[in-house]
């Protein structure tokens, strides 16, 4: 298992490093093959089409979520911070600070991407990204409804994928997340409060 560095601004897709891991590209290939249900001599040459490039690409689409947007979405849901994100909304708008204890948050994306042969289309992947933290503790930032800036204390994440519900180990990773981070353009308005 590898760890890899959450800065801000990343995307779920880069955390993955999909071109590093030919491994893990060929054991996504392959358990698209088994959803296919085609004959293998037809098959063979369809998933060998799909080069770690297209799914590299495939996943960026995908998945491309931003790990911090997904925490703020988790906060969202918690009154007080509800609460905080209205009144620094003002008017007039204005700074204010929230303050939590040891919390977990388990966030799932299900997207499905569809394979084709020759422009039709041959079958759909299912896939599962999973990114499971959890957070000693953290202040967040919040100025104008919306989320600038967070601080943290010890934080232990993962992020797996699994393929047709088959979890691909070579892309299971450890996060590790920074004391701080300042958003620019800052995450978390009102609408993801709401």
């Amino acid at each position: 298992m590898q760890d890899v560095d959450v800065k801000a601004g990343s995307r779920l897709h880069d955390l993955l490093e999909v071109r590093a891991n030919a491994g893990g590209a060929a054991e996504v290939r392959r358990l698209a093959a088994l959803r296919g249900g085609v004959d293998a001599s037809l098959l063979g040459r369809a998933i060998a089409d799909w080069t770690t490039e297209k799914l590299e690409a495939d996943l960026e689409q995908a998945f491309d979520a931003d790990p911090f947007a997904l925490m703020a979405k988790a906060w969202s849901q918690i009154a007080k911070v509800r609460d905080a994100v209205n009144k620094s909304a003002g008017p007039p708008p204005a700074a204010a600070t929230v303050s939590l204890l040891k919390h977990d948050i388990d966030a799932r994306l299900r997207p499905r991407l569809v394979l084709s042969v020759e422009g039709v289309d041959w079958c759909d992947v299912e896939f599962e990204l999973k990114l499971a933290l959890a957070i000693e503790s953290a202040e967040l930032e919040l100025f104008g409804g919306a989320l600038r800036a967070l601080r943290l204390g010890k934080v232990t994440g993962s992020l797996t994928l699994a393929c047709q519900g088959v979890p691909v180990e070579a892309f299971r990773r450890e996060l590790k997340f920074d004391a701080s981070y300042a958003f620019d353009p800052p995450i978390l308005g009102r609408t993801a409060a709401a």
